[in-house]
């Protein structure tokens, strides 16, 4: 989240009126400190990946690293795909413990665990995109071409229940009470955000559709994970 905040700050995204108590904003902590931290966290990290055994998750490994670079640096100011990388590179993890566990075995153990990574990456793609609503006017005002704000919150929101239907879907076909209560944990997060939309995205409401969000997908993680 370090090069994040810092390319945030660099693109003038986080202002004093949009993130006030960012330290980067405030001048607690100089962009030249960052910028050191991460060259040396940076340079550490790809010397430490040289030692990960084995090949697939090394691999595995740089490519989250990689795209999270691209993420911050590249990618992020280009309409909708910030989202849709944003949750990739989050429901990687469960693909990195996947093939950490079954070591050995290249990345066949992908297939294994394709369920959850769905769940995972429909519902951060849909969560993200709820975030970008509640950040509509400062993203607005830097110029940053979210979604809500190139096709309007509403649009938006409508948009984001795609990801999220293919991940109920996708845990719906595990089959059985699993399957049920996986999907069903995911369409109540997408319930959660049409209230939001219907009540006009009040911030309470918006909010409890973001911050509950979490909470629903332990519970469809929990369903398709367990024996």
């Amino acid at each position: 989240m370090l090069i994040n905040d810092y390319h945030d700050w660099r693109g003038g995204v986080d202002t004093a009126e949009t993130k006030p108590g960012r330290p980067l904003v405030t001048g607690e902590v100089r962009p030249e400190t960052v910028k050191l931290v991460l060259k040396w966290g940076y340079a550490l990290h790809l010397t430490l990946l040289c030692l990960v055994e084995p090949a697939a998750l090394r691999l595995l490994v740089l490519a989250n690293t990689l795209l999270t670079y691209l993420y911050s640096v590249h990618l992020k100011p280009v309409t909708g795909v910030k989202n849709a990388v944003c949750a990739g590179i989050i429901s990687m993890a469960l693909g990195l413990g996947a093939v950490a566990r079954a070591a050995g075995d290249g990345l066949h153990p992908l297939r294994a665990v394709w369920r959850p990574l769905a769940a995972v990456a429909g519902l951060i793609w849909h969560r993200e995109v709820l975030m970008d609503i509640e950040d509509v006017e400062g993203d607005a005002a830097a110029g940053v071409r979210t979604l809500p704000v190139a096709l309007g919150v509403g649009a938006a929101a409508r948009l984001a229940l795609a990801p999220l239907l293919a991940a109920a879907a996708a845990a719906a076909s595990a089959g059985g009470a699993r399957g049920a209560l996986a999907s069903s944990s995911l369409l109540l997060t997408g319930a959660l955000a049409v209230r939001a939309q219907l009540g006009g995205f009040a911030p309470a409401l918006l909010t409890q559709a973001i911050e509950l969000s979490p909470f629903l997908l332990l519970v469809a993680l929990s369903a398709l994970t367990s024996a």
